[in-house]
């Protein structure tokens, strides 16, 4: 297909849970250099997610959200979502109230791949290639 017919094309509107940013169907990531504060952003996202309040100036729709976290995080993790919950109003009658719509998953030990041709690595293999 052209260029110019896909742009002619007409597609649905997606749905947002960040708008412009986290699309309610379909995968996003967040990627950085480390020390960079991707699980800082990441729980802000989160906590936004589940709260219904705005993050990085955009609107956000109120969903229950997991967050998963690699082995070593607790007392990080603590400490960062007494920080973004510290302000969150509270409605009594809401059921459940937004902090517990943020549902934590930890400890997950994750082995990651990638592909290259035929060749298998590690990420971290990966990017200790130099040129």
């Amino acid at each position: 297909m052209s260029v110019g017919s896909f742009l002619r094309r007409s597609y649905p509107e997606p749905e947002w849970i960040i708008d412009d940013l986290i699309p309610a169907r379909g995968l996003a990531s967040l990627a950085g250099a480390p020390k960079a504060g991707k699980i800082m952003v990441a729980l802000a996202i989160s906590v936004a997610a589940a709260s219904g309040q705005t993050v990085l100036g955009r609107g956000t729709r109120q969903a229950r959200t997991l967050f998963m976290a690699e082995e070593g995080r607790g007392v990080f993790l603590q400490r960062r979502i007494d920080t973004l919950t510290a302000n969150l109003p509270t409605n009594v009658n809401e059921t459940p109230p937004p902090a517990r719509r943020l549902e934590l998953l930890l400890d997950v030990p994750l082995e990651v791949s990638v592909e290259l041709g035929r060749a298998r690595m590690s990420i971290q293999d990966l990017l200790n290639l130099s040129p």
